[in-house]
């Protein structure tokens, strides 16, 4: 991987490669004082995004990264520990 010339490929693919579930609570209070947000997640989704095309560029193998799961995953993180900002209020 390292002899790719786009290194930040290269991070992603690391990334998809070591991680079998990316953590995302570090993401929950980003820019905001102990109060959990979602204003990470569409980051975090276009993260994956991009993380989609590389590994069809460079593989066409998407299933061997597991990208998709991984982002649904990302998701179901954010939904789960913040149920409340999903859902608004009646």
């Amino acid at each position: 991987m390292n002899k790719e010339r786009n290194k930040n490929h290269v991070a992603i693919l690391k990334i998809l490669k070591c991680h079998p579930n990316i953590d995302m609570e570090p993401l929950y209070a980003w820019d905001s004082k102990d109060n959990q947000t979602l204003k990470s997640l569409p980051y975090a989704i276009d993260w994956f995004e991009r993380a989609i095309k590389i590994v069809d560029w460079r593989d066409g193998d998407n299933y061997k990264y597991h990208v998709e799961e991984k982002k649904l995953t990302a998701i179901y993180q954010f939904a789960l520990d913040m149920p409340l900002l999903f859902v608004p209020s009646t």
